[in-house]
């Protein structure tokens, strides 16, 4: 891309590219999304390009949510503006689901210090030094 924008024109696209979808019945897929945001489309970049553009998209999309900009959801590759009850029940069963798995992210790794774990990791590699 030859345009440089600061992260606030950034948002500020996105948001003029969402006011045209609101509601789950009105996406956008994902690769019309970065196109109308970027002007090109996803796949005139490489893979590593395309990456950082559409994290970038992602990442506005976030801080538009956490500063109650723009609500954003984004299923199946495809994102719409959140509007309905029904659809913010969905998003939060959603986080309630992403939650549950966090709990057992933060359970476990307590477990694999307990437990010193990362010990195997130490023995399997000099089994290898020894087979070499």
């Amino acid at each position: 891309m030859k345009e440089k924008w600061s992260f606030e024109q950034l948002q500020q696209k996105v948001v003029e590219v969402m006011t045209d979808h609101i509601g789950e019945d009105n996406p956008i897929e994902s690769a019309d999304f970065f196109e109308k945001v970027y002007g090109h489309h996803p796949d005139d970049f490489d893979i590593y390009e395309r990456k950082f553009y559409w994290d970038a998209i992602l990442k506005a999309n976030s801080r538009l949510r956490l500063d109650n900009k723009l609500f954003i959801i984004t299923r199946y590759l495809k994102s719409f503006v959140l509007q309905s009850y029904e659809e913010l029940e969905a998003y939060h069963k959603n986080l309630d689901s992403r939650k549950r798995a966090l709990e057992k992210l933060r359970k476990n790794s307590e477990i694999w210090v307990n437990k010193k774990s990362w010990r195997k990791l130490k023995k399997k590699k000099k089994k290898l030094v020894m087979v070499q």
